[in-house]
């Protein structure tokens, strides 16, 4: 894996930051075989964040929402692809 932050141009050529993810093969078979039972945790500090990042994977996007709901707090906002009937909720 690989992570990054720093600035890259947009498709109009402005500056701004990003932060890139680069996940290898081997990340994406863990997280393709182990659905909800594996996950990646990056610290914010390595990246200079204030915030740490969960990468997860699921079958579905309703499968994801089952799964964190009962470990984000009542203040979490989920967004998802609109399709998905969890599509901008926020947990209460």
């Amino acid at each position: 894996m690989i992570k990054a932050k720093g600035q890259m141009a947009d498709a109009n050529g402005v500056s701004k930051e990003v932060l890139i993810l680069g996940l290898s093969f081997g990340n994406l078979r863990r997280l393709h075989s182990q659905p909800l039972e594996t996950f990646i945790r990056i610290e914010g500090s390595e990246i200079n964040i204030p915030f740490d990042i969960v990468i997860c994977s699921g079958k579905t996007e309703a499968d994801l929402y089952k799964a964190l709901k009962p470990a984000l707090t009542t203040d979490a906002k989920i967004h998802t692809t609109p399709s998905s009937p969890a599509a901008d909720t926020q947990i209460k």
